[in-house]
């Protein structure tokens, strides 16, 4: 119903008349927006992410956010552990005071340690091996390095527990 709504408004804005008393004076003939709004419409829709797109195992789907717990629950275990390292990162500020025509300059160290782990699920022959980023336990990136090989391993709990 909207749909149709919007149609009929897009058409009603595509000309316009000048009347006089029961008489068309000048009809005007404009271009139809919606020969622009349609395709913004559809390059929109292909840039939201879909959650077709994301890592299944099974019936259940592995999203971004999500930490390990849920991903070894939803998943099992992984063919294997790759990447187990820690990372340092600093930041440096600095800034200025002033106080009665004294100036301060103040700064501060800020030092970050995360800890990252790559875990492959090895989904099959028909599929890829699925490479998921884990860092300080919660899933950040999903990577296919190759193709599966063998028995998909990317089963469900409910499938396991069958």
């Amino acid at each position: 119903m909207l749909v149709y709504r919007i149609v009929i408004y897009l058409r009603s804005i595509t000309s316009a008349a000048i009347c006089s008393k029961d008489k068309v004076i000048w009809r005007i003939k404009m271009k139809p927006v919606y020969f622009s709004i349609v395709p913004m419409l559809f390059i929109i829709m292909l840039s939201i992410p879909s959650v077709s797109l994301a890592f299944r195992c099974g019936e259940e789907i592995v999203t971004r956010g999500e930490s390990m717990a849920a991903v070894l629950y939803k998943c099992g275990e992984p063919e294997y552990i790759t990447g187990k390292k820690k990372e340092t990162k600093g930041t440096f500020a600095s800034g200025t005071e002033y106080k009665r025509s004294t100036s301060y300059t103040t700064g501060g160290y800020q030092q970050e340690e995360t800890t990252t782990e790559i875990w492959h699920y090895n989904c099959g022959e028909n599929d890829f091996v699925y490479a998921l980023t884990f860092e300080d336990g919660v899933f950040v990136k999903e990577e296919t390095p190759t193709r599966g090989y063998g028995k998909s391993k990317c089963i469900s709990v409910k499938e396991r527990t069958r």
